[in-house]
């Protein structure tokens, strides 16, 4: 019991300490906050006003995320990249573990993470100075990054300057930046706040934003295993305590042979010690398994976060010797009290009210913990029933990013796509086959402002998609066509739209003909409308339709696609087809839909699945609990049975008396379960979905559960009780 508490508050806390609070490592990291304007993304104009204005703020900077092909060392490979503004490693203090960063000025230098200098270049110090090819450009590298660097995202392994040109810098329209920003020396957040969101800014800890949805699932189950070491130490108590009953013999024995007070401590609490170091040391055998568990059980979610390289570095020593020490102590007061107790008819009766008090406390912490458990696996159930407005089954995708040099214009794009989705199309097993700018459930996006006449302009998803995609993602037609081969360049701008949107621009009225003000790149300019499709779920199950522009990829350049096929297709069909057009461009991130769709509700799966285990533990221990107890309490009280059966008792009168004891240690840990549930739930009410962390139905089915297990655990002892013979009863020394 003690090695599953320890085992599990270690490994959790361990995680939670390592993805929120251990200190980011960064130079005065409590200071970096992110700045984010519409959804997470800031336009040049923003930025460059906030630059000049902001006093709250010590320094802005920015960046973006980015994609190069490596070329020149080995097999082309395709590299998850960022571009920095040359003051942004320094606002991190960020030292390289060779060579330098940026310096302001300069554009084709790259900067390597430690993973790729290792993987493409063999840890060879050499490399700096050297000419790499990125996108077909020569680009020569000037510093190598430590293994523990991974702003802002741990999957990144090569960073490029980004140099803000004028256009850029007067771009209302475009939300395409990320700003990383350091408060000036006494100033506070709230101070940041109140000045730039006069002017459309959000400020948030970096910190948070590390972290991301992380937060809340990890404490939810801190506090769940920290219940489940409380019910095992109250369950090594009881155990203990029933011990120092059986032991009063041997502790009289004892003090009339001369024994004291502080031998007989000495011994006991020995004992107790033992017993508590043992388990201890099989608690931290789990919490390595634990460790090296949690971060494959919620994969997705720990995909961008820089995490301790080694499952050693997981294991957090303060957390250990805090479990540690409670376990210890618990051996230790418990251990000792057999030398503690003085033989009599009190010192039983405050012994029977402390096991009595310590069934309580099991029964209540148990139904807190089946309650959350249950939450979770209905707000699961209800998110699965969800349609994403797509069909998932059947389809894979694949990530290929254009290199500029080799594909400068519309021109280029648009024929790869032809040719690669036309070479698709042949394939036997493909039903289907189309490419999409950010493909649903990946976490990408792309905003664009929407201006109508005589209206507050507001931001839409923009897409830019091919004319296969809405059926090879089963996105079905509402109103008018879909694109094809009259919508090319040079003719009229067209837009797809989604029901969401077509209902709150013209509600009632056809969409069809209409035209819509939206901006690609730079101007606003009208698109007209010619189809409306359903509504998707780009963010995933729990998230809701957002409103939607599509364009067709034959009108908009766009720089990376998500080609996605329909039917009985493997990998290498997706990846043949695009190297049958670009032998040179690596195909990446290869998945099924159905992969995306289990990982946007991955957390909460997660979450399900965990506190369902802890609250299964902590069932089996309160079970124990109460039916060693009650079979304590039956051993003690033989004499008192037989009687009662030698007086006339029936057995179902013993039955229903011992049942009874039992009835009111668990009625009353429940009662307390039920007040702590609705205190502790809201806790839990970003993780739940559909349903109210007070749901009676969920709270009343966990109470009733309890309920049984409580009796089932006294139905032996009951059962055992009603057999007592009365004559051998009578006999009891």
């Amino acid at each position: 019991m003690l090695a599953l508490g320890i085992g599990a508050n270690t490994s959790i806390f361990s995680v939670l300490r390592a993805v929120l609070l251990r200190a980011l490592p960064y130079r005065d990291a409590a200071r970096l906050v992110a700045v984010t304007q519409s959804g997470d993304k800031v336009t040049g104009a923003a930025l460059t006003e906030w630059q000049a204005r902001s006093r709250s703020m010590e320094g802005l900077a920015y960046y973006w995320d980015a994609q190069y092909t490596l070329t020149g060392a080995g097999t082309p490979r395709s590299l998850n990249a960022f571009q920095f503004s040359a003051n942004l490693f320094p606002m991190l203090g960020a030292q390289p573990l060779l060579g330098r960063t940026f310096v302001e000025g300069e554009e084709r230098v790259a900067v390597l993470s430690s993973t790729l200098w290792q993987s493409a270049f063999g840890g060879d110090h050499s490399v700096l100075g050297r000419s790499i090819q990125l996108d077909g450009q020569a680009y020569t590298v000037v510093g190598v990054m430590p293994e523990d660097f991974a702003h802002p995202n741990a999957t990144a392994v090569i960073w490029t300057p980004l140099k803000m040109d004028a256009g850029l810098a007067a771009n209302r329209e475009l939300h395409a930046f990320m700003v990383l920003g350091r408060l000036a020396r006494g100033s506070t957040i709230q101070r940041a706040r109140a000045e730039m969101g006069a002017w459309g800014a959000r400020i948030q800890p970096l910190r948070d934003v590390y972290a991301g949805n992380l937060g809340p699932a990890l404490w939810a189950l801190q506090g769940a295993v920290l219940f489940l070491l409380l019910i095992a130490c109250a369950n090594v108590a009881n155990m203990l305590l029933a011990r120092a009953g059986q032991a009063e013999r041997e502790v009289a024995i004892r003090q009339a042979l001369g024994a004291g007070r502080r031998q007989l401590f000495r011994q006991f609490a020995t004992h107790g010690i033992l017993l508590s170091l043992t388990g201890a040391a099989a608690g931290v055998l789990l919490a390595g398994w634990g460790v090296m568990a949690l971060p494959r059980l919620f994969a997705a979610q720990f995909a961008g976060i820089a995490l301790p390289s080694a499952d050693r570095e997981w294991i957090d020593w303060s957390a250990l010797s805090f479990t540690l020490a409670i376990g210890v102590a618990a051996g230790l007061v418990f251990g000792a009290i057999p030398a503690l107790r003085t033989p009599g008819i009190r010192d039983r009766r405050v012994t029977a009210h402390v096991r009595g008090a310590l069934i309580v406390a099991q029964v209540a912490l148990s139904l807190v913990l089946l309650t959350g458990s249950g939450l979770l696996i209905r707000s699961v159930i209800r998110l699965e029933g969800r349609s994403l407005g797509l069909r998932t089954d059947q389809v894979v995708t694949g990530v290929v990013v254009l290199p500029p040099n080799r594909y400068r214009g519309l021109e280029q794009t648009s024929a790869f796509l032809n040719d690669a989705l036309g070479r698709l199309a042949t394939s036997p097993e493909v039903e289907a086959a189309g490419a999409i700018s950010t493909l649903p459930l990946s976490g990408m996006n792309a905003r664009r402002r929407l201006q109508m006449p005589g209206q507050r302009p507001e931001t839409v998803e923009f897409r830019v998609a091919t004319p296969g995609y809405f059926r090879a993602m089963g996105i079905p037609l509402q109103a008018g066509r879909l694109f094809d081969e009259r919508d090319r360049r040079g003719s009229t701008d067209v837009a797809i739209i989604n029901q969401r949107l077509a209902r709150r621009l013209w509600p009632g009225q056809n969409a069809i003909g209409k035209m819509l003000p939206v901006a690609d790149l730079g101007a606003i300019v009208p698109r007209e409308v010619v189809g409306v499709v359903g509504d998707v779920r780009h963010s995933g199950l729990a998230s809701e339709p957002p409103i939607e522009v599509y364009r067709p990829a034959a009108q908009v350049r766009w720089p990376f696609f998500a080609i996605v096929a329909r039917g009985r297709v493997g990998a290498a069909t997706l990846e043949q087809a695009v190297w049958a057009v670009d032998k040179d461009l690596p195909v990446q991130s290869v998945r099924t839909m159905e992969t995306l769709a289990a990982e946007s509700i991955g957390l909460q799966r997660a979450s399900m699945w965990l506190l369902a285990i802890f609250a299964a533990v902590a069932l089996v221990l309160s079970s124990l609990g109460i039916y060693s107890v009650i079979s304590y309490v039956v051993a003690q009280r033989t004499q008192e049975i037989g009687i009662r059966i030698a007086l006339g008792a029936r057995p179902v009168d013993i039955v229903r008396t011992v049942v009874g004891w039992s009835a009111v240690l668990a009625g009353a840990g429940l009662v307390g379960g039920v007040g702590a549930s609705l205190g502790v739930m809201r806790y839990l009410s970003s993780l739940l979905f559909g349903i109210s962390p007070t749901d009676p139905v969920t709270l009343a089915g966990a109470t009733g559960g309890m309920a049984l297990v409580a009796a089932l655990a006294a139905l032996r002892p009951a059962r055992r009780a009603a057999q007592v013979d009365p004559m051998v009863a009578l006999r009891w020394e």
